[in-house]
């Protein structure tokens, strides 16, 4: 893509002046007037038409830094500002503007993520207020994605959901990068059936002076498609050093401007404090009492702010009734986030490393909708991420 576009794809940087621009659509003139007469110093693009025109306008090309969508007419208008969400690329800011002026509407107009929902007709001076604040303060964090640590009990498949995870995520239109850190064997990219580039030692000790070097990380990753990058350590004894925590939290940062989704495999080293630096914690136990046990004292060394998602894998044919018995008289029994069947398609997929090959389309719809509701909670900040400046839109189911 033009690196002048403002694209967010894998390895580019978008151009600064790509941050001024702005693309309005709208269903009446003095909308347009007042939207040019409040951004007199953007680079504004007005169109005519609604949310369904910007949806169609912006599907496969660059998203400008603003968006400015009208409602009026949509006879969906959260499930269509979603569907924007899934076109849109990393940093790009929405505001809504409309003439429903309901609190139960604007509530859930608001709740998609969006930078703010204005009633017509709009004030000049109100949208500028709006564009300051949205835009003010440090640009890399108005264009951070989400990142997610995987963990899991052995033998629980986490390391293959992930896998799994960053697949679906980028069939689904995301740009995703995958963070192996194990040094001795990196498996992610042996399911993703690529081989690591170079480097990714020399990234991380880059990253632990400061903002890791830009040459560096494209040199570091490997495409595993145009949507999925994928970091790992090269086999080549001896072992490169332990990263230092700071350094792993630098990369992570920094890939967090260029990808919708960073999913990270930390090794065994300091996992924890690598898990506590993610957006999410996503703990991957088997339905068995000590399974269950693991995931819960894992939550408990995490803390009270960690925003962990509960994935419940059944890797083994034990009957449901029968487990859900066990656990109860353990008094380890609760109800997960994301619950996956048991099914040997998975497994037998990673052990022949054709996970990539077959994923997302031969997957089973037993399958399939978990992954595709564990993508949507790593994918949709909440309400306090929206607050502190993280992108204001995420795909969403």
């Amino acid at each position: 893509m033009d690196p002048e576009s403002g694209s967010t794809a894998p390895g580019r940087t978008p151009d600064p002046a790509a941050l001024r621009r702005a693309r309005a659509f709208v269903t009446d003139p003095e909308t347009r007037f007042a939207l040019q007469a409040a951004l007199p110093e953007w680079d504004l693009a007005a169109d005519d038409g609604d949310i369904r025109t910007a949806i169609g306008a912006l599907a496969g090309g660059a998203s400008p830094a603003l968006i400015l969508v009208d409602l009026d007419g949509a006879p969906y208008p959260v499930g269509s500002i979603h569907e924007l969400a899934s076109v849109c690329e990393a940093g790009a800011t929405v505001v809504a503007l409309g003439s429903q002026d309901d609190a139960r509407y604007s509530r859930a107009i608001l709740n998609t993520g969006i930078a703010d929902y204005l009633i017509k007709p709009i004030a000049p001076a109100r949208l500028r207020e709006v564009v300051a604040s949205t835009f003010a303060g440090d640009r890399d964090r108005r264009r951070r994605g989400r990142s997610a640590g995987f963990t899991g009990t052995g033998g629980s498949g986490a390391t293959t959901l992930l896998a799994a995870t960053a697949i679906t995520a980028a069939a689904r239109g995301r740009y995703v990068a995958v963070l192996d850190l194990n040094r001795a064997f990196s498996a992610l990219p042996f399911l993703l059936d690529v081989q690591p580039a170079p480097g990714l030692d020399e990234l991380l000790e880059s990253a632990a002076a400061g903002a890791p070097d830009p040459d560096l990380v494209a040199a570091a990753q490997v495409a595993q498609s145009d949507r999925l990058a994928v970091f790992g350590y090269r086999w080549n004894p001896p072992l490169p050093l332990a990263p230092s925590f700071r350094s792993v939290g630098q990369l992570v940062a920094e890939l967090c401007t260029r990808f919708h989704l960073v999913l990270v495999d930390p090794e065994a080293h300091g996992r924890i404090a690598v898990l506590r630096d993610c957006d999410v914690q996503v703990l991957v136990s088997e339905p068995t009492r000590i399974g269950t046990l693991r995931s819960a004292r894992a939550s408990a060394a995490l803390g009270p702010g960690a925003s962990v998602v509960d994935v419940r894998n059944r890797t083994r044919a034990l009957g449901r009734s029968a487990t859900r018995r066990a656990l109860r008289a353990s008094g380890a029994d609760r109800e997960p986030d994301v619950e996956f069947p048991f099914a040997d398609l998975l497994p037998e997929l990673s052990d022949w490393g054709h996970l990539a090959k077959r994923l997302p389309r031969s997957l089973p719809r037993r399958l399939r909708k978990p992954l595709d509701r564990l993508v949507d909670r790593l994918d949709t900040p909440g309400p306090e991420a929206a607050r502190d400046g993280r992108p204001a839109v995420r795909a969403a189911a």
